[in-house]
């Protein structure tokens, strides 16, 4: 059986331009039983079962979702969760204030 995994906070920070400090060029979730099996300073653990259905594609990739974003235990995921939502809102309320619009 093979590991359920998608890639994690730092896809997201690099597509929203967070500053995060972190050793890891990218870094992966996986499924919290399955973290042994990869062994990695860059692996991050989820106690939900089938979070990849819910994954999102960032860069061709996939990639946890922003709900399950929030569930991840990694010292940095919270700081990145704020800066996606934060950025979503200012293209939003940008994209409000567009004429014509």
């Amino acid at each position: 059986m093979g590991v359920e995994a998608a890639l994690g906070p730092l896809g997201w920070a690099k597509a929203f331009n967070c500053a995060v400090e972190s050793k890891c060029e990218c870094d992966l979730v996986v499924y919290a039983p399955d973290v042994v099996k990869i062994g990695d300073e860059c692996v991050w653990p989820i106690d939900e079962p089938g979070f990849t259905r819910r994954r999102v594609w960032l860069m061709g990739l996939p990639h946890i979702s922003l709900d399950d974003l929030k569930k991840v235990k990694c010292p940095y995921a919270e700081a990145v969760l704020r800066c996606v939502t934060d950025e979503l809102r200012r293209r939003g309320a940008s994209a409000r204030l567009q004429p014509g619009g």
